[in-house]
């Protein structure tokens, strides 16, 4: 087991081996007045350290307006101190990455995430 300061440093040292930034969008739904809503996105963290990479997983594939869509999945890393939900989104140069499962564990040194980009 490690201690709290064992933890830290581990973590720091962790988010070295961070190479890119990402921003994490946030899902949120207002009225639009006439009984419906409108879905937006807002941007609310920018400069978040992580390291995104083709997944092993294969790509999904699923019938979207009779048509046949194939997403790419990703792995994703950040900082564990960074909050993310499978209802935010990710955006990392140029790709908007749609978070589909986050992994918590004990002791962990980073956050890692599965996403899949948004077409």
């Amino acid at each position: 087991m490690f201690s709290a300061a064992e933890l830290t440093r581990l973590r720091a040292m962790q988010t070295d081996f961070l190479p890119d930034t990402c921003s994490i969008q946030t899902y949120t739904a207002a009225s639009d007045s006439q009984g419906g809503r409108t879905d937006t996105w807002t941007t609310t963290q920018t400069g978040v350290p992580c390291r995104v990479w083709p997944s092993d997983l294969s790509p999904s594939e699923r019938v979207t307006l009779e048509r046949l869509a194939t997403e790419r999945v990703y792995a994703v890393t950040v900082p564990v101190t960074i909050t993310v939900t499978e209802r935010d989104r990710i955006v990392w140069s140029g790709h908007t990455l749609e978070v589909k499962s986050v992994a918590l564990q004990t002791h962990e040194l980073a956050r890692r995430l599965v996403a899949e980009e948004v077409a």
